[in-house]
């Protein structure tokens, strides 16, 4: 429709489009105005040169906009693309989208759509080139492909899409790129992908596919990128794969069933830059692939691969680009070698953890100066921790936890100001913790548990600020607990002190650490209130504090850690009663209170309902209230009369001077009675000088009464001895 050799913008749905848009924060659309006939002016409008002028393309991308996607989009019958992308457009895709007839380029990705894919969109898009619907909300299976002769970029990853590939994309032989990856489809690759002959990059990585590595897609020359990672293939790497692809670039092929041996082909793919080849069920030894001078990243972590004395390494100083090399989880056996230090110069990942790997650390390691991250740990090192860690000044990352090492944590290692994570647990390391490492300031995880170190915790911890997990357990450390490093750690979510000599109060500066989820202080000899800090800490899951000299209640204040599930006061001297809240923490699924000086009713509500829970043995005075399921292990509570406290106590008033009176009066029968014969009764003479309390009396009386019916075989027989002990067993 032309009006003045230009389209009224009415004609083309403009208006529809824009009442659709419910948010434009970035007023975009500002100048969308109906009365304006040069509609060729407004943003993300570009029309074509002839008359009458049409929109031609219609650019949206990344402007906030958030609405459904409009039916009137249908309008606009001239246009070659469509961007609309990273939005927040929501609903389906309309239907007859895929008849526009001049579509070249449609580009709806990383918004939120969802719905069917409409099958017109592949069956019918005669002109349509580039297709990107990823990173949306999808549903259902991918559509037929017929009668698209031009499509050549294809994405649908990062959706909900299920069942299986159809095999009708083989016919789409214009396809060069397909993205397929992220989405919940099924069965096998297809073979009929082999026709794809102008395929460059083939992804469908995060599904659940099944079956091996077609071997028909080697016919396939010109792939670049070949991403299979996180299904469930099985089989082997065809062997050829190197020669057949040599235009191949990246080979990510991770998290699957993948058996057999590397194929050494792979050598001979020059243009190779990353193979990712982790965690799959790979033997035999690493190739040698020091021809590929453009690799950048070998990942062939989790499998069971050999070292075939280390020639593969030896190798790979050849690869000059090299920037990330993981070997962690194989069997590669042996001494790590000196030419180590011979890598690429600009590698910044190395990891040969958990690999079987003996001997000491090379020295030649220190020669690495682009490390970022060096992980060694779960293997067999010995010796020390060389201090040509110093050298290392980059690096964020230092593993080097279970192994055999001895000796000094350096304290050339606050040197490497840039360490984010220091994980040197489980060796046999000795001497204190270096005074001065808080000086590593961007610290954020330090694990130093499972080894010999000694002396106090370094209050300059408190400068690692960034802290949020400190393990130090399983020492020999002594001493308190700086209060500086609860003050400075603000950030901390994990604290574990537990199995050390620490001493003196639990500093009250523990409640400042609104963040900590895990604290252990167990076996320790800390002492006074611990818990009354706590109450700030409102995200704690595990609190520890067994085998201490802790005391107090539990506070009221303490109901507040709802969030709680494991609960271990064992050990300690906590008194007062358990509180009724700890039944209603509906996380809480362990609760150990033993061996402390707890009493009276155990709460019947929540975790206290089951008994393999809960821990309460060793608290002499707790009772069981309501027939509990703790009845076999307490006495019944002492029950309390419906007329409650002040009827028992009119009751006692009117029952006991009775009872009083009458008792004083049978002990002065007895008085005198016993008078008459003190020459045979010493057990009474002599237990009266112990002034018994009224609340024994009973049970005294009935023990003199045995023994003076007894007093002439008493006194030629050892049962005076019998009688003491009775006595001895009430009143002490």
């Amino acid at each position: 429709m032309a009006t003045n050799r230009r389209t009224h913008p009415r004609s083309t749905g403009w208006p529809s489009f824009k009442a659709g848009i419910s948010s434009d924060p970035l007023n975009v659309l500002s100048s969308w105005r109906n009365e304006s006939l040069d509609f060729c002016s407004w943003r993300g409008v570009t029309c074509g040169k002839a008359l009458p002028r049409r929109v031609v393309s219609l650019e949206l991308n990344s402007l906030q906009l958030i609405g459904p996607l409009s039916r009137s989009l249908l309008n606009i019958t001239s246009v070659t693309l469509l961007d609309l992308g990273n939005n927040s457009f929501s609903g389906d895709i309309p239907k007859e989208l895929g008849t526009l007839p001049k579509l070249q380029n449609l580009t709806l990705a990383s918004n939120k759509l969802s719905g069917i894919l409409p099958a017109r969109l592949f069956n019918g898009s005669s002109q349509l080139v580039v297709s990107d619907l990823g990173d949306n909300s999808f549903s259902g299976s991918i559509p037929d492909f017929h009668r698209m002769t031009t499509l050549q970029f294809l994405s649908l990853g990062m959706n909900n899409l299920s069942g299986s590939i159809p095999t009708s994309l083989g016919n789409v032989s214009s396809l060069t790129e397909i993205y397929l990856g992220e989405n919940n489809l099924g069965g096998s690759i297809p073979e009929t992908l082999s026709r794809l002959q102008n395929l460059t990059v083939l992804v469908l990585d995060d599904n659940n596919l099944l079956g091996s590595f077609p071997a028909e897609l080697l016919n396939i020359s010109s792939l670049r990128i070949i991403g299979l990672g996180q299904n469930s293939l099985t089989g082997q790497i065809p062997h050829n794969i190197g020669n057949s692809l040599p235009n191949l670039e990246l080979l990510i092929m991770r998290g699957n069933r993948i058996n057999g041996s590397i194929p050494e082909s792979l050598a001979n793919a020059s243009k190779l830059q990353r193979i990712d080849l982790a965690n799959n069920s790979l033997a035999g030894p690493v190739p040698s692939l020091g021809s590929l001078h453009e690799l950048y990243g070998l990942y062939l972590e989790s499998n069971n691969l050999q070292s075939d004395n280390w020639r593969f390494l030896a190798s790979l100083t050849n690869c000059t680009q090299l920037e990330a090399l993981v070997m962690s989880g194989n069997i590669l056996n042996g001494s790590l070698p000196r030419l180590v230090g011979n890598l690429s110069p600009i590698l910044f990942y190395l990891s040969f953890a958990s690999n079987q790997i003996v001997g000491p650390i090379p020295l030649e390691i220190g020669k690495l100066g682009s490390l970022a991250a060096l992980l060694l740990g779960q293997n067999q090192l010995v010796g020390t921790i060389p201090t040509v860690v110093q050298n290392l000044s980059n690096l964020q990352m230092l593993d080097i936890s279970q192994n055999l090492l001895s000796g000094e944590i350096p304290s050339t290692i606050v040197k490497l100001g840039q360490l984010v994570i220091l994980n040197l647990s489980t060796n046999n390391l000795s001497g204190t913790i270096p005074s001065t490492i808080g000086n590593l300031s961007v610290l954020n995880k330090l694990y130093l548990d499972n080894n010999n170190l000694s002396g106090n915790i370094p209050s300059s911890l408190g400068n690692c600020n960034q802290l949020i997990m400190l393990n130090l357990s399983s020492n020999s450390l002594y001493g308190s607990i700086p209060s500086q490093l609860l003050t400075g750690s603000l950030q901390l979510v994990g604290l574990d002190l537990s199995h050390n000599n620490l001493t003196g109060l639990m500093p009250p500066q523990i409640g400042t650490l609104v963040s900590l989820i895990h604290l252990d202080i167990s076996f320790n000899n800390l002492s006074g209130e611990a818990l009354s800090s706590l109450d700030q800490c409102v995200s704690l899951q595990y609190l520890n504090t067994k085998r201490n000299m802790l005391n107090g209640i539990i506070p009221q204040s303490f109901s507040d850690l709802k969030s709680i599930s494991l609960i271990d006061l064992s050990q300690n001297n906590f008194y007062g009663q358990i509180p009724e809240f700890l039944g209603t923490f509906t996380l809480l699924i362990e609760l150990d209170l033993s061996n402390n000086n707890f009493s009276g009713p155990i709460p019947t509500i929540g975790v206290f309902g089951n008994t393999s829970a809960v821990i309460l043995d060793g608290n002499i005075r707790l009772c069981n209230a309501n027939a509990t399921p703790f009845a076999s292990g307490f006495l019944p509570c002492p029950r309390i009369s419906a007329g409650g406290p002040m009827r028992n106590a009119r009751l006692f008033a009117i029952v006991i001077p009775p009872i009083a009176i009458a008792l004083f009066s049978f002990l002065c029968f007895v008085t005198t009675l016993l008078k008459k014969r003190a020459h045979t009764v010493p057990c009474y003479k002599e237990t009266m000088k112990k002034k018994l309390p009224s609340y024994v009396l009973w049970n005294y009386l009935k023990i003199d009464q045995e023994c003076e019916m007894s007093v002439p075989k008493y006194l030629r027989s050892e049962r005076h001895s019998s009688c003491t002990d009775n006595l001895l067993t009430i009143f002490y």
